[in-house]
């Protein structure tokens, strides 16, 4: 109920942008260091995005609720689908099912057109990490089979274009 309140007040879009900066910089910090992302910090982030975003937007609510609800859907079901062919293949889980709901966030906050952009950034960020670390410790942990904490680098994907589109005309 209060989701479809509160978007009512002129403050609603700071506000969501505010958690969402807070939630994602926690989900950076424990996912870097647990390689886990808690769903309480995922899972409500997705109806809050989609609020965000109808808020943002008041002029067309509804068709951005359309794309912003489809965007989280194309966004989990693509990385759940990474996830099942990479066990397949490969016998491990390479993507975690956090990675998964947190890519559903990602949509919808961003919608459909800043989607790729914003999976594209996080992939980029992600393996920029990985070369440095390559560089700046040879000989370490840098094989295929490496973890790395893929979350780390989408939640600062999701704020950057989150951002892009509020400024954005």
């Amino acid at each position: 109920l209060a989701l479809f309140l509160l978007p009512q007040t002129p403050n609603f879009t700071a506000i969501a942008t505010g958690y969402l900066m807070f939630t994602m910089l926690i989900v950076i910090f424990i996912d870097s260091r647990h390689m886990i992302i808690p769903d309480a910090f995922s899972l409500p982030a997705i109806p809050l995005g989609l609020a965000a975003a109808a808020s943002a937007f008041p002029q067309a609510w509804f068709q951005v609720l359309i794309d912003h609800g489809l965007a989280a859907a194309v966004a989990g079901s693509i990385l759940l689908a990474l996830r099942w062919s990479y066990h397949r293949l490969r016998g491990i889980e390479g993507l975690g099912l956090g990675d998964v709901k947190l890519a559903a966030a990602a949509g919808a906050w961003v919608g459909l057109e800043l989607l790729p952009l914003t999976c594209l950034l996080a992939t980029v960020s992600a393996l920029v990490a990985v070369l440095a670390r390559r560089l700046l410790k040879p000989g370490g942990d840098t094989a295929m089979s490496a973890a790395v904490p893929f979350g780390s680098f989408i939640a600062p994907s999701i704020v950057i274009m989150w951002l892009v589109a509020l400024l954005t005309p």
